[in-house]
């Protein structure tokens, strides 16, 4: 019997699916999508599981994000990637994102001293905080959140 939501991979043609079921799935075998093969299909196991930090993520090695720009040039596919990186599948598709578009790592938005000191001054001085979130260039609600979390 096989677990509801489980992954797959097809070491065949390299490809990481999930079989969904209502209930209780009673399949002895798992077929792969692409290839109809079943003697090749395994329950994937990321070898990244559990070696996150308290933060929620590992930042990502230079030869990872050569991985990672062979992936966006189309040469790979994202289930490929994460299984060359060990990686989840849905945190390569989020890293590809943030470097198609341009988008920050979170841990690149992290407050400077001088912001701190600068927020800490309206606080004390009670100045509206969509005012400090226009002076630090910061959104009105990112301000709002670090003033509360600073009040305690």
């Amino acid at each position: 019997m096989l677990p509801k939501n489980e992954q797959f991979i097809c070491d065949d043609c390299n490809l990481i699916f999930q079989v969904f079921g209502i209930g209780i799935v009673k399949r002895k075998s798992v077929y792969c999508p692409k290839c109809g093969e079943r003697w090749e299909t395994r329950v994937y196991e990321s070898t990244g599981k559990g070696t996150r930090g308290r933060q929620g993520w590992k930042d990502f090695k230079p030869d990872e994000i050569v991985v990672l720009k062979r992936c966006l040039s189309g040469e790979l596919a994202p289930h490929q990637a994460a299984l060359l990186l060990g990686r989840n599948a849905n945190s390569i598709r989020i890293k590809l994102h943030r470097m198609r578009n341009g988008t920050p790592a979170p841990s690149e938005n992290t407050w400077k001293d001088s912001e701190v000191a600068v927020l800490q001054k309206a606080i004390r001085e009670e100045t509206h905080l969509r005012e400090v979130a226009a002076q630090l260039n910061r959104t009105y609600d990112s301000v709002r959140q670090k003033a509360r979390r600073m009040k305690g």
